[in-house]
């Protein structure tokens, strides 16, 4: 087969579920240091799965597979703050406000976060 016809051509069920597994052990780290004012800030993120076959995709969703159901895993965002070497904040979410690609319909959504004064961190979803 040619790399063109390769590149082409729709991904078989194998490949989509090897590359969705594959995921789970794919690290989401951001670490990053910055001024805000007289302040030296380090925040720390960091995405990974919990392998707690945690979510149960019923059949309706995935029988075009040939698949009753699918177990796949809950995933945690971690997200450190350290203003001048000191922890601010530190929060652990399985619904974190953060937006990233989505592995089985490869949507991509815009997210933004700032940070006050007072070391609290917001984030937007969107334009």
């Amino acid at each position: 087969m040619r790399q063109e016809e390769a590149n082409s051509r729709a991904p078989a069920l194998q490949e989509i579920y090897d590359q969705y597994i594959a995921k789970y052990t794919l690290r989401c780290v951001i670490d990053s240091s910055f001024n805000l004012g007289v302040g030296r800030y380090r925040l720390h993120v960091e995405h990974v799965c919990t392998f707690d076959s945690g979510i149960i995709v019923p059949g309706s969703y995935v029988h075009m597979y040939k698949l009753d159901s699918f177990i796949t895993h809950d995933f945690v965002t971690r997200i450190t703050l350290q203003k001048n070497g000191k922890k601010t904040l530190e929060r652990t979410d399985d619904h974190p406000e953060l937006q990233y690609l989505d592995p089985v319909d490869g949507c991509r959504t815009a997210a933004t976060a700032s940070i006050d004064e007072k070391g609290g961190i917001h984030f937007k979803v969107g334009d």
